[in-house]
């Protein structure tokens, strides 16, 4: 079968789907890590920092999420035409393996500058918050 992309075509789509996997990861992050931040425990200066170091945390592993949530859904045969069940299981399994281990240094860094008098880190917030970014 022939190949009826151009190796330009294919270099602007993968720019192009990293430039849409990093908007969508950031805006994303912001709105609901701003809640998941205050649900943990966060307040203030807190949140600030812990948006800031996400969103600089985003920037960079926005293009690998979105190649690796692609992986995945090759490896689990997953199209648009499968169950929402089946995308919903492949989404979770693609953003808990990458999203949630990263959330978690995030929320200690908010954590970290929150605490900032007392020179201490609440892992336990950190956990706490984690798990509830998971269930959203």
């Amino acid at each position: 079968m022939e190949n009826k992309y151009s190796k330009g075509d294919i270099k602007k789509k993968s720019r192009r789907e990293s430039l849409v996997d990093t908007a969508g990861l950031i805006t994303y992050s912001l709105l609901a890590g701003a809640i998941t931040d205050y649900v943990s425990g966060l307040r203030g200066i807190g949140i600030l920092a812990s948006r800031t170091y996400g969103t600089v945390i985003n920037i960079p592993t926005a293009a690998p999420y979105g190649k690796w949530r692609n992986f995945l859904y090759k490896k689990t045969k997953t199209t648009d035409e499968s169950s929402k069940l089946r995308k919903y299981l492949t989404e979770l399994l693609a953003f808990d393996t990458f999203q949630v281990p990263l959330y978690a240094t995030v929320l200690s860094v908010g954590s970290l500058v929150s605490n900032i008098t007392q020179g201490e880190c609440d892992i336990l917030r950190a956990l706490k918050g984690t798990a509830s970014f998971r269930l959203q």
